[in-house]
C-alpha cells in the first residue's frame, strides 16, 4: 500500500453505487459511479457518470460523461452497478423509479453508449443486480426492505427488453426476507444475498439463493432460494463481496507490442544494427513506421534496423476481429547510440526528468553546469513537439502542451543521450 484513504475527487459528491473493471490493458483499472444529485431538499437531477483511470504510480480523472436516466435524491443509498464478465456491458438499477439503465461499455476510452432501460414502474424498486457469464440475460431483485421480495429474468438481446420479463421467485414471507446483492461466481452460477428479519430464523443469514444455469432462459435457470450454506461463523447481511474480474486480462492489441527500449555501443564495429520487434500475436496485424523498407518487410513483427543516432520506433498494431477504439494503437520503442563508458553511464544515472506525469512544470536535473544538451520531446507517432537547448538544470513550462504520452531525448554534445516516456496531464 503507497497510500490509503487517497480523495479521489472532493469537489464532487458521488452515490454508493461503485465498482471496477480492468483497463483493455491488463495493467490499468477503471473505477466508475454516479454523480450525486445537488441538494436533498431541493433536488437537481443528473445523468453524469463519473471515471477514474486507476494506474500503477498515479490515478487519472475524474473524467465525466452525461448519459442515461437522471437520478434524483431518493437513489442515493440504493440500487446497483454490475459490469458483464467480459467488461463489455455495464447495468446500473434504479429503486426509487424502477428503473435498470444498461450501456455498452468501451474498456480502451472508458466510454458508455447503446443506452438501453428497462421499466418496471415505481412499484419494482430494484435493488441488485447481475448479468449471466453469455451477457443475455440480466437477473434483477426487487424489495430492498420497501417491497415485495422477487427476482426476475430479463432478455436483453430483445427489442423490448422489459416486455421478456420472467418472474423467477416470489418470496412469501416478506416481512421476514429482504432480498440483497447477486453476484456472478467465478463458476458462473448467480449467488443472492437477503436479510432475515427475525433473530429466531438467524441460520438464514447463513444461506445463499443460487441461480444455477444463470444462461437458460426463463425458469430452466434454475433459482433455488437458500440453497447454499455458508460456514457456522459466517453471516451475511445485504451483502457480498464486490469483486472484479481479476482474470479478464488484455486484449489481443495489447498483448502485441514493439518489444523493450535497447541500445547499441558507438564503440562496436562489428554490430551495424538490432533486431527489435517481439514474437507476433495472434489476430494482430503489424505496420514499422519509420524503417528502412529496402532492409526489411515492414509488415513483420520484428526488423532489423540501423541507426546513427538515438532513435524511437514506431510500430502500427491492429485488431482487425474487434471494432471501436481498441482496434488501433501505435506503440513505440527506442534505440540508444552510446558511449558505453563510465561517463556514458553517468549521465544515464545523473539526468533526471520530473515529475511524471508533470502537469504544468516539468524539471529536467543535468549532470554538469555549462554542458550544452538538447531537450527533444516527441508524439507516439514520432512527431517534433519541442526541442530546446539546455545548459543547466531547470524547469519547463509545459501547461500548454496537449495532455498526454509523450517521448523524449535529452542528449549532450559529447553524445551521450537519455530517452525515455513522459506522461503530460
Amino acid at each position: 500500500v503507497v497510500k490509503k484513504v487517497y480523495q479521489l475527487d472532493p469537489s464532487t459528491l458521488y452515490e454508493i453505487r461503485v465498482n471496477v473493471v480492468q483497463h483493455a490493458n491488463g495493467l490499468d483499472w477503471w473505477l466508475i459511479t454516479h454523480e450525486m444529485p445537488k441538494g436533498i431538499v431541493a433536488d437537481t437531477p443528473t445523468s453524469k457518470f463519473v471515471k477514474f483511470l486507476l494506474q500503477k504510480d498515479t490515478i487519472l480523472g475524474p473524467f465525466y460523461q452525461e448519459i442515461g436516466t437522471a437520478h434524483n435524491t431518493d437513489e442515493l443509498f440504493f440500487g446497483d452497478i454490475a459490469f458483464s464478465k467480459s467488461g463489455k456491458q455495464i447495468a446500473l438499477s434504479l429503486t426509487s423509479t424502477g428503473i435498470i439503465d444498461l450501456f455498452d461499455f468501451d474498456r480502451c476510452t472508458g466510454q458508455l453508449s447503446g443506452h438501453r432501460s428497462i421499466n418496471g414502474g415505481a412499484s419494482k424498486r430494484y435493488g441488485g443486480i447481475e448479468l449471466s457469464e453469455n451477457e443475455r440475460f440480466l437477473y434483477a431483485v426487487t424489495g430492498r426492505g420497501y417491497d415485495t421480495n422477487k427476482l426476475y429474468q430479463y432478455d436483453i438481446e430483445q427489442s423490448n427488453i422489459t416486455a421478456s420479463e420472467v418472474l423467477l421467485w416470489d418470496e412469501p414471507n416478506n416481512t421476514i426476507y429482504k432480498s440483497g446483492p447477486l453476484k456472478l461466481a467465478p463458476n458462473d452460477r448467480i449467488y443472492l444475498a437477503s436479510y432475515v428479519d427475525d433473530t429466531t430464523l438467524n441460520n438464514a443469514h447463513r444461506k445463499l439463493g443460487v441461480i444455477h444455469e444463470p444462461d437458460s432462459v426463463g425458469l430452466a435457470c434454475n433459482f433455488v432460494p437458500f440453497d447454499f450454506e455458508l460456514l457456522p461463523s459466517c453471516r451475511v447481511t445485504y451483502s457480498l463481496p464486490n469483486t472484479p474480474n481479476y482474470n479478464l486480462g488484455a486484449t489481443s492489441i495489447f498483448l502485441a507490442d514493439a518489444g523493450v527500449d535497447t541500445f547499441l555501443c558507438i564503440s562496436d564495429t562489428i554490430a551495424k544494427g538490432i533486431t527489435i520487434g517481439t514474437e507476433s500475436v495472434a489476430g494482430v496485424t503489424y505496420e514499422w513506421l519509420n524503417v528502412d523498407t529496402s532492409n526489411v518487410n515492414k509488415y513483420n513483427s520484428r526488423a532489423f534496423v540501423e541507426v546513427d543516432s538515438s532513435t524511437w520506433f514506431y510500430l502500427q498494431l491492429t485488431d482487425t476481429t474487434i471494432q471501436g477504439s481498441c482496434q488501433t494503437r501505435i506503440d513505440s520503442v527506442s534505440v540508444e547510440r552510446r558511449l558505453c563508458t563510465g561517463i556514458e553511464e553517468l549521465h544515464q544515472a545523473q539526468v533526471k526528468v520530473y515529475p511524471n506525469p508533470a502537469k504544468g512544470i516539468l524539471n529536467i536535473d543535468l549532470p554538469h553546469s555549462g554542458t550544452k544538451h538538447t531537450l527533444s520531446l516527441y508524439s507516439l507517432l514520432g512527431q517534433t513537439v519541442l526541442q530546446i537547448q539546455l545548459d543547466k538544470s531547470g524547469s519547463i513550462d509545459v501547461s500548454t502542451t496537449p495532455s498526454g504520452l509523450y517521448l523524449y531525448n535529452i542528449s549532450n554534445e559529447q553524445g551521450a543521450s537519455k530517452v525515455g516516456k513522459l506522461l503530460i496531464e
